[in-house]
């Protein structure tokens, strides 16, 4: 009888142990990411050299900007499995031949149902990654009911590497002006936390 208690002892004593190995062992997954490009930061009533004069950037650096706004302050290393590489080195150019955009105004989204298999594996290959995030557009939309204000919406897109769609959406702020880009990091800031957290959560299923 005494060995059974001390066996039950030891085993209760050591499974948090191991648990706890177990989740900071955990295996970490890398996401490349690919931001934006010029043509798809736009708006239905902001002229892009309104936009560019506001943000007090040249206008053919929109995307420079955004990307630096948003992709750049996806973290190296998060909570959650995923690792995000974003090399500056990394830009659309890397996309793979095939790649689309489809939708229209703030519903586009970059399409990779074209792009051969063979492709995109070498591209994630080539940094070690097994998921690609694609950041596909920075839409600025202005309504007027029921009041006036800018709706400010990112879309993107998560790949596998099976060339599997397994995520897109969007996320959104909404300002009541076109503002000056000081204030708005707040919102970029949470931007990339809920992009952070819904990789992670794709990486995990």
């Amino acid at each position: 009888m005494k060995y059974i208690v001390f066996f039950t002892a030891v085993m209760l004593l050591s499974a948090p142990t191991t648990a706890i190995e177990r989740q900071e062992g955990a295996a970490r997954v890398n996401v490349l990411v690919i931001g934006l490009e010029r043509e798809h930061v736009s708006s239905n009533y902001y002229p892009d050299q309104l936009i560019a004069e506001k943000i007090s950037v040249p206008v053919d650096s929109l995307a420079d900007y955004f990307n630096r706004a948003i992709v750049s302050r996806l973290p190296a290393e998060s909570s959650g499995p995923a690792r995000f590489i974003r090399d500056d080195r990394i830009c659309t150019r890397a996309l793979p031949a095939g790649t689309r955009y489809e939708g229209e105004e703030e519903g586009v989204h970059r399409d990779l149902s074209r792009v051969p298999r063979d492709s995109l594996t070498r591209l994630l290959d080539a940094f070690e990654a097994d998921f690609l995030l694609l950041v596909s557009q920075y839409y600025m939309k202005q309504e007027t009911e029921p009041f006036p204000y800018l709706y400010h919406i990112v879309n993107y897109e998560v790949y596998d590497r099976q060339k599997t769609k397994r995520y897109e959406g969007y996320v959104c702020f909404d300002t009541p002006d076109l503002l000056p880009a000081p204030r708005l990091d707040k919102y970029y800031k949470k931007i990339a936390s809920r992009i952070v957290a819904r990789v992670n959560r794709v990486v995990r299923e």
